[in-house]
């Protein structure tokens, strides 16, 4: 009885350290990058302070970095994983996560919103809003980040 418990102990601790693993390597996938786009994104539009770093992963990777420049402006740097060109956009020039919200309350029924996020498709900002519909499927809507003109909606 007492192997039993020994070997149930040594498991216990494996499946843990291995459960620990996994957590630490999802949290390292996810911010991946961040320091490089950083140090792009403070060069190319000249930041003084770093708010906020997210990655957009959809047809193409984009690290979207939002700072205060050198004008005290609050802008959007988005820092292609691959090769590519850095676009800069001034916050004040679009809706902000608030607003796009709202507009898709307008236009959308939903039980939970599940995440938002600025991105770039086409060459565009887009704001991506991941909900749960009132089928209960997970869908992305699609906003243009300077109209708010719908761009497209994808229900999984």
């Amino acid at each position: 009885m007492k192997k039993w418990i020994i070997l149930f102990i040594v498991l216990l601790v494996f499946a843990a350290g291995f459960g620990y693993h996994v957590y630490s390597q999802i949290l390292y996938n996810k911010t991946a990058g961040h320091e490089e786009a950083i140090e792009i994104a403070t060069e190319e539009a000249n930041l003084i302070e770093v708010l906020e770093t997210s990655t957009y992963a959809r047809n193409e990777v984009y690290f979207v970095v939002k700072g205060i420049d050198e004008e005290d402006t609050t802008v959007f740097v988005f820092v292609p994983e691959a090769e590519g060109q850095v676009v800069i956009v001034d916050a004040a020039d679009g809706l902000t996560e608030e607003e796009a919200l709202e507009l898709l309350k307008e236009r959308q029924s939903f039980t939970r919103i599940l995440s938002v996020q600025l991105g770039l498709e086409g060459g565009s900002p887009t704001w991506e809003i991941t909900y749960i519909n009132d089928e209960d499927r997970l869908t992305y809507y699609y906003l243009d980040f300077h109209t708010g003109e719908f761009i497209g909606i994808r229900v999984l």
